[in-house]
C-alpha cells in the first residue's frame, strides 16, 4: 500500500545516504595511499621520467632512456608464490568433529576452488599486493547450475581493479572485523541504461550535481555500487538449567510452558545485538537489488604487501615504492651513457697531411664502406717519409659510469630484498639440488613478507569458506573432493544426518558395483583454519626422491633393500610397475607392513583376528590330542578282543576233547552251537568297532 511503499522510499534513501557517507570517508582516509598506488603502478609501467625533465629532453634533442627493471624483481616474488602456493588446512575442534570430517571439508574446499578458477583471483590480488600495496578478492554464492533452483555453491571471483574495493577503515589489518564493504564500477551511461533499463533517470549537470554526489554521477558514467552492511537486531540469549544454551525466542512453546510452571528454570541470560549481513547494488539515487546473506563477515579478503603505522595512520605499499629511487637513478646512467657514446667521435684515422691526396673519396667513406684495401702515399705534403695512417681506438663509456649502474643495480636489490640467485661465491660445483634450493629462498629473505602476508589472506579465505559451507550446501546432494595429490573423490552431503560422517551401502555410478558411500554433514562439528606454505606436492616428491638418492649413495648395500620404494616415489613413467615388480623379488618379511602410524581402528581390528586365529589354533591341538587318545583306546580294546577270543576257543577245544573222549554225542553238539554262537557275536562286535572306532563291554562280554 502507500504507507509501505513510502517506508521502504524512505528506508532505501537513508540505506543509499548511509552508503554514500561512508564511502567519502573511506575514499578520504585511504586517498594518500591510492595516490601513490596510481602512481606506483604507472611508474612499474614505464612512466618513469618527470614529464618537465622528459620535455626539455625531447626539446634539446637528447636521450631520454628508460631501463626498467623492476617488472623483474616483482614477478620474482609473484612467480614464488605460483610456484609454492600456500594451501588452506582444516583442522577439528571439540569432541564433534573429527580429522576425518576435517579431511572432507578441507577436500570440498579444493573441489570449490578448482571449479571456480580461484587461482586467477589468488595470483591477481596477491600481484596487486606486490604492485602497490593491496588487493582482493570475494567470495560469491551462486547456483549450481542455470537449470537449479534450490542447489547453490561456493565461488571464488577476482577483483582486477584494486581502486574499486572501499572497506571500512576501523578494520584491523590482516583480520575480518570489518564491518561494511563497498565495490564499485562506473559504467558508461550507454551501458548503464542497457543494463538497468527500469532504473531511475541519472540526470546530470555541471552546476546541478550536490557535493556528496560529485564522485557517483559525471557527464559520461555512473557509478553502481555493491553495498555490504550489517543489521543489528537485539535478542535475549538464555541459558536452562537443564544445559541448553540458545536464544529465548527460539524456545518451543512447551518449553516455555515449563519455564513458566517452574519445572525449568533460567540460570543465566543476556542482550546480545545479532548481526545480519545484507547486501544491495545501489546507484546514487536507488536500490536496484537487496537481499539477505548467509555468513557471518563481509566476503571480500584483502591481502595486503606492506603496511607501516606512524602515529596511527597506515601507509601501504609494494615493491616499487622504495625502488622508485634506484631506478630513476639506472636510467639517469644509462642515458648518459647512451648520451657519452653518441657525442664520441667515430674511431678516426690518423695520417700525415697529404697522404690520401687522390684518393679522399674512399678515406672519407671507409666509416661507412668496407674496403678490401685503402691506397696512402708514403710522404707527407713536404715530400718526407711519413708512417703508414693509425686508427685510434675506440674509447667506450667512461668506467665512473659503468660502475655507478651497477651500483644502482645493487640498490634495486637491497630495497626489494632480492638477489635472485646465489652468488658464485656461495655455490660450489658438486651442490645437491636441495642446496641450491635452499641458497636461492635465503636469496629472496628480504621480500618473504610478500609471501607471508599472502598466507593470512588465504586463512581468512578458509575461515570465510567454513563459515559459508553449512548453510550454503544445506541439500542432499553428491559433492566432488579433492585430497592433495590433485585425486577427486565424491561425497554426499547430508545435512538431516545427526552426526558428521558416516559410510552407507550403495552402489558406484561409474561401475554400478556394490560400494561404500561417504556422507557428511557441514552442520555438524566445529574446525579451525590454518595455512601451510611451502613446496607443492610434487616438489615435495622431488625433493624426497633426491633425499632418497643421496642416502643410497652413502649406503650402496641397501640400494636393493629399498629400490621398490624409490621407484614408487619416482614421477617418471612406469615407475609404478617398476617398484611392482621389484617388490616381488624382495623376502616376504620386508613387505610385512607396520602398525606404525596405523588408524587405531584398523590395528584393534587386526589384533582382534590374530587372537581369534590363536584361539583356533589351541582348539585344534586339543581335538588332535583327543583324537590320538580315542585312536590309543581303540588299540588297547582290539588287542583284549583278540586275546579274549583265543581264550575262548582253546576253553571250547578242550571241552570237545574232553566230550568226545567221553563219547558223549549229544554234549558235543549242544557245545558245537555254543561255539558257533560265540564266534558269530565276537564277529559282529569286531565289525562293530571297525566302524565306530570303539565298543563297550558288558558283562564281560
Amino acid at each position: 500500500d502507500a504507507d509501505t511503499s513510502k517506508k521502504k522510499a524512505k528506508d532505501d534513501a537513508s540505506l543509499i545516504d548511509e552508503a554514500k557517507e561512508r564511502f567519502a570517508h573511506a575514499r578520504t582516509v585511504e586517498s594518500t595511499n591510492r595516490k601513490d598506488a596510481v602512481e606506483d603502478l604507472e611508474f612499474l609501467n614505464n612512466k618513469q621520467w618527470n614529464p618537465a625533465d622528459e620535455a626539455e629532453r625531447a626539446a634539446d634533442r637528447r636521450p631520454c632512456i628508460t631501463e626498467n627493471r623492476l617488472p623483474t624483481f616483482a614477478n620474482q616474488i609473484k612467480n614464488e608464490q605460483r610456484q609454492n602456493r600456500p594451501a588452506i588446512v582444516v583442522s577439528p575442534m571439540g569432541d564433534k568433529a573429527a580429522k576425518k570430517d576435517a579431511k572432507m571439508l578441507r577436500g570440498m574446499i579444493r573441489a570449490i576452488e578448482r571449479d571456480s578458477s580461484a587461482d586467477v583471483a589468488y595470483d591477481t590480488g596477491f600481484a596487486s599486493s606486490v604492485d602497490n600495496g593491496w588487493g582482493y578478492w570475494r567470495i560469491l554464492t551462486e547456483y549450481e547450475s542455470p537449470t537449479s533452483v534450490s542447489n547453490k555453491v561456493l565461488v571464488v571471483k577476482p577483483i582486477p581493479n584494486p581502486m574499486n574495493v572501499y572497506l571500512d577503515p576501523n578494520r584491523t589489518p590482516f583480520m575480518l572485523d570489518y564491518k561494511w564493504g563497498i565495490i564499485t564500477e562506473m559504467l558508461p551511461r550507454e551501458e548503464f541504461e542497457r543494463e538497468y533499463p527500469d532504473a531511475s533517470p541519472m540526470p546530470w549537470g555541471e552546476s546541478g550535481i550536490g557535493e556528496d554526489s560529485k564522485e557517483w554521477i559525471t557527464k559520461d558514467e555512473v557509478r553502481v555500487a555493491e553495498y555490504y552492511y550489517f543489521a543489528y537486531e537485539e535478542r535475549c540469549l538464555v541459558m536452562l538449567d537443564n544445559g541448553h544454551e540458545g536464544y529465548e525466542d527460539e524456545l518451543s512453546d512447551q518449553v516455555l510452558k515449563m519455564i513458566d510452571s517452574g519445572k525449568i528454570e533460567i540460570v543465566a541470560q543476556r542482550e546480545v545485538q545479532v548481526p545480519q549481513l545484507k547486501w544491495c547494488k545501489m546507484t546514487a539515487v536507488e536500490i536496484l537489488e537487496s537481499q539477505d546473506c548467509d555468513g557471518d563477515y563481509v566476503p571480500i579478503i584483502e591481502c595486503i604487501g606492506s603496511i607501516i603505522n606512524i602515529n596511527g595512520k597506515e601507509t601501504r605499499k609494494g615493491i616499487v615504492r622504495d625502488a622508485k629511487g634506484p631506478q630513476r637513478m639506472l636510467n639517469y646512467y644509462a642515458t648518459l651513457e647512451a648520451e657519452n657514446v653518441a657525442l664520441q667521435p667515430k674511431a678516426p684515422w690518423i695520417m700525415e697531411e697529404g697522404q690520401i691526396e687522390g684518393h679522399e673519396d674512399k678515406w672519407v667513406a671507409a666509416n661507412r664502406k668496407s674496403y678490401s684495401y685503402l691506397l696512402y702515399k708514403g710522404t707527407n705534403i713536404a715530400g718526407k717519409q711519413a708512417p703508414p695512417p693509425q686508427r685510434q681506438p675506440f674509447q667506450g663509456p667512461p668506467a665512473a659510469i659503468l660502475a655507478a649502474k651497477q651500483g644502482n643495480v645493487e640498490a634495486m636489490r637491497a630495497v626489494t630484498g632480492i638477489r635472485f640467485d646465489a652468488t658464485m661465491s656461495e655455490r660450489m660445483q658438486d651442490e645437491s639440488g636441495k642446496a641450491i634450493r635452499e641458497l636461492n629462498n635465503n636469496a629472496n629473505l628480504g621480500a618473504y613478507h610478500f609471501i607471508d602476508n599472502y598466507g593470512r589472506a588465504l586463512r581468512n579465505t578458509g575461515i570465510i569458506f567454513i563459515n559459508l559451507i553449512p548453510s550454503t550446501y544445506d541439500t542432499k546432494r553428491i559433492v566432488s573432493t579433492l585430497d592433495e595429490t590433485g585425486t577427486e573423490d565424491r561425497i554426499m552431503i547430508n545435512p538431516d544426518m545427526g552426526r558428521a560422517h558416516a559410510e552407507v551401502d550403495g552402489m558406484s555410478p561409474e561401475s554400478s558395483a556394490p560400494t561404500k558411500i561417504k556422507m557428511f554433514n557441514p552442520k555438524i562439528g566445529r574446525y579451525q583454519v590454518t595455512v601451510t606454505i611451502g613446496p607443492s606436492h610434487a616438489t615435495k616428491r622431488v625433493e624426497a626422491m633426491e633425499s632418497q638418492m643421496d642416502f643410497i649413495k652413502a649406503l650402496p648395500e641397501l640400494g636393493m633393500v629399498v629400490a621398490d620404494l624409490i621407484a614408487k616415489n619416482s614421477d617418471w613413467e612406469g615407475a609404478e610397475e617398476f617398484a611392482t615388480r621389484i617388490a616381488k623379488t624382495l623376502p616376504a618379511k620386508l613387505l610385512t607392513p607396520s602398525h606404525e602410524d596405523m588408524n587405531p581402528q584398523v590395528e584393534a581390528l587386526i589384533q582382534g583376528l590374530q587372537t581369534h586365529i590363536e584361539e583356533l589354533n589351541q582348539q585344534m591341538a586339543m581335538m588332535g590330542k583327543e583324537l590320538q587318545d580315542r585312536q590309543a583306546d581303540r588299540d588297547v580294546a582290539l588287542e583284549g578282543i583278540a586275546k579274549k577270543f583265543e581264550a575262548e576257543v582253546l576253553k571250547i577245544a578242550e571241552k570237545i576233547e574232553e566230550t568226545a573222549a567221553k563219547k558223549d554225542m549229544h554234549l558235543q553238539s549242544t557245545l558245537g552251537r555254543q561255539l558257533a554262537e560265540i564266534a558269530k557275536s565276537i564277529e559282529q562286535q569286531g565289525k562293530k568297532s571297525k566302524r565306530t572306532g570303539g565298543f563297550t563291554i558288558e558283562n564281560g562280554k
